[in-house]
């Protein structure tokens, strides 16, 4: 998992604009021939896997910083309203959020499986938006 955030962090320095959606990752036909020996003695694959921030780094370059971005907010939003409010979703999608972006550095499926941040994203909009009804 290190091996292939290492190469997603090399790659996003030499090409900032990113390589593309789909040319990276462990579903793409280079991402299913890495060779993990080869890997582990030179300390980096040859493309991007198993890091969900290295392959989004190298796929979509600075246009990443959209996507994260958006869940900084939402998760600096959840906290404020738990903090004003003390709800436990807005707890739990500050939490599940935090979570789930630290686990991206090392798992690629972190933020691209439905159970994982879909979920996750699905309740703390519901959070929000209660929090937003109530405010009005």
């Amino acid at each position: 998992h290190v091996l292939g955030l290492i190469v997603g962090l090399r790659e996003f320095v030499a090409n900032p604009f990113g390589h593309g959606v789909g040319s990276g990752g462990v579903m793409g036909e280079a991402g299913q021939l890495v060779d993990w020996q080869r890997a582990q003695a030179i300390g980096s694959a040859d493309v991007p896997v198993e890091s969900a921030i290295g392959v989004m780094l190298y796929q979509l370059g600075i246009g990443s910083a959209i996507f994260l971005g958006l869940l900084i907010a939402m998760a600096h939003k959840l906290a404020a309203l738990y903090v004003r409010y003390r709800v436990p979703v807005q707890l739990f999608g500050f939490t599940a959020i935090a979570t789930i972006c630290a686990n991206a550095f090392f798992q690629e499926e972190a933020f691209f499986s439905p159970l994982a941040l879909g979920l996750c994203l699905l309740l703390s909009g519901l959070a929000l938006g209660d929090a937003t009804r109530q405010e009005d």
